[in-house]
């Protein structure tokens, strides 16, 4: 008799774990999952997303172009204006009138006395 006890109890202890127990355990590990932790884990990385990694990034953006690129860029464009495109304007204008625009006039100028005012004279 102690023996069907026995049979009797631990049979009704492994039906009750593997139709009662486990399903149960795994069911709420399942909805735990699935409802909990899973929720949890995207908002909490949709607001560290939008609410530090976005402006994290958007003002490091900001920082970066109005402190590092635009004043490299304005600074580049002043020396590259100062120190290269008005050195050779001047230079090209120079050059130009000294060597094309003044010779021109002055031998324009010879010519014209030497035809026009001496011819007379001659």
């Amino acid at each position: 008799m102690p023996f069907i006890i026995c049979v009797c109890f631990f049979s009704f202890i492994i039906i009750f774990l593997f139709f009662v127990v486990f399903p149960t355990l795994i069911s709420f590990i399942v909805i735990f999952l699935f409802f909990v932790i899973f929720p949890t884990f995207f908002s909490f990385f949709v607001i560290f997303l939008f609410f530090v990694v976005f402006p994290t990034l958007i003002s490091f953006l900001v920082v970066f172009l109005f402190f590092v690129v635009f004043p490299t860029l304005i600074s580049f464009l002043v020396i590259f204006l100062f120190f290269v495109v008005l050195p050779t304007l001047i230079s090209f204008i120079v050059i130009f009138l000294f060597f094309v625009i003044f010779p021109t006039f002055f031998s324009f100028f010879v010519i014209f006395l030497f035809f026009v005012v001496f011819h007379r004279f001659l």
